[in-house]
């Protein structure tokens, strides 16, 4: 008898330790932020109501001249609508110079260049030629351009129209502000026009995704100045700053990432929270697979780099923000996994299945929970942008798919893992590739265990 209960309490004792994992790590840091950004959004509500002081007219001749940069790489389908954008933005055309840096296209984004010179004239564009590599071509950017803001767009994306205004009227109120990084969103009108229902629902996600990420987990990190990674997309830098750092690094492909521990140790690092750019959604579960991949190993890369000297440690964890965050995002990722093989343990030991249903169900409404406040809250800081806030509002019924799509994600970066850190290339091994050479060390693996089975029967008849 008390061999069985023995038994009883140790098996609901493992379920439990792990039942505990992500409400320490998940649930009660999210309801943290929640909270705070909630107390935040009711304060400057408080704060706007009170005030008598009636907002200021934007007297555009005091605002400063900007750099806005756009590297460019085979970017000759959507260069056009992402200067576009930034010439029919409402910062004033006069007061903006855009520098495209070609950073060893192949295809004719020279010839579109010209073709977009001739036909917006007024604004003032030039090009440069850098060396391969999105870190040369912005370096490349900073040693030929000078004035107060450097601002860097991805070629494949569009600024919304008050994006630039906004972001530099931003820095111009925050002194010690010295980097802003804008939200980032897919576009749309492209998942719109998806015709794959499969990937319409991934775009959906990744929209969903970023939203929180933005909206809500950088707008939080921001206020503490700890953000971990600027958006290599879009974001903004105070050129006194910028020019005093070691440059955008070409060791890593998380340059971005870098740039922004850099950043953090001039002065605050901070989201531009009326500032959006729209990058265009992915169109392949390959392109899913190796964009998280690369992303995944550049952060890697980079607390790897800081690590060695002494910034990162593990005996840092509570008073290092960075530290902590490594072990949530990275480390955690594992009890997240776990689940996925447990069920075949606990049913081998006899375990309720009905039970195990029960735990699995209160796990997936748990996550599911945690994007909905996520949710809610990124609707608050979406209503100043209404087109964007219905869109958001009425796709919200894939939040209850969120954590499924966080499943799936994480078994992305347990690939980026065990692919190593190392790799300085942005183009990764593709899912298709990884299925391939997975099933060829599987294979080589059983050749290998039967010739070492047949070499014991061997011995064993001699």
């Amino acid at each position: 008898m008390e061999g069985l209960l023995n038994s009883v309490a140790s098996q609901y004792l493992f379920v439990g330790v792990w039942l505990l994992i992500p409400v320490l790590v998940e649930v009660i840091p999210t309801l943290f932020v929640y909270i705070k950004l909630l107390i935040e959004i009711i304060w400057e509500w408080i704060l706007k109501v009170f005030s008598r002081t009636p907002s200021a007219e934007i007297n555009t001749s005091f605002l400063p001249d900007i750099d806005v940069v756009i590297p460019v790489y085979n970017s000759e389908e959507t260069l056009e609508a992402c200067v576009l954008s930034v010439i029919k933005s409402t910062y004033p055309t006069n007061k903006i110079k855009i520098t495209l840096v070609n950073n060893q296209s192949t295809d004719h984004s020279f010839k579109k260049f010209q073709e977009i010179q001739n036909k917006y004239n007024e604004a003032m564009i030039s090009w440069l030629d850098a060396a391969q590599g999105k870190s040369k071509a912005l370096n490349m950017a900073m040693y030929n351009t000078f004035n107060k803001y450097f601002i860097h767009v991805d070629s494949d994306g569009e600024l919304e129209e008050h994006a630039l205004l906004n972001m530099v009227r931003q820095f111009e109120r925050e002194k010690g502000t010295v980097a802003l990084t804008g939200i980032i969103l897919t576009q749309k009108e492209l998942i719109k026009r998806q015709k794959n229902p499969a990937i319409k629902l991934m775009d959906l996600l990744e929209y969903h995704e970023y939203s929180s990420a933005f909206l809500v987990g950088r707008n939080s990190e921001s206020g503490s100045n700890s953000m971990f990674t600027m958006s290599g997309a879009f974001s903004g830098f105070r050129r006194s700053e910028l020019s005093s750092t070691f440059m955008f690094s070409s060791e890593t492909v998380g340059e971005d990432t870098h740039m922004t521990f850099q950043m953090r140790n001039k002065g605050e690092v901070r989201l531009a929270k009326d500032a959006i750019f729209f990058v265009e959604p992915l169109d392949s579960f390959d392109m899913f697979y190796r964009q998280r991949q690369r992303w995944q190993m550049g952060e890697l890369q980079v607390i790897h780099m800081f690590e060695k000297n002494g910034d990162i440690s593990i005996w840092k964890f509570f008073s290092n923000f960075m530290v902590r965050k490594l072990m949530l995002d990275h480390t955690f990722v594992f009890p997240r996994l776990i689940w996925f093989f447990s069920p075949a343990v606990l049913v081998a030991k006899k375990f309720s299945v009905k039970t195990l249903i029960i735990i699995y169900i209160s796990l997936y409404l748990l996550y599911v929970f945690i994007s909905g406040l996520f949710y809610l809250l990124a609707q608050i800081y979406l209503r100043k942008f209404k087109k964007e806030y219905h869109f958001f509002v009425r796709s919200g019924w894939v939040i209850g798919l969120m954590p499924l799509y966080k499943f799936v994600l994480s078994w992305v970066l347990l690939a980026a893992l065990l692919n190593g850190t190392d790799q300085m290339r942005w183009r990764v091994r593709s899912l298709i590739d990884e299925i391939s050479v997975t099933g060829q060390l599987l294979r080589n693996d059983g050749r290998r265990f039967k010739r070492f089975m047949q070499k014991i029967k061997d011995n064993l008849d001699n």
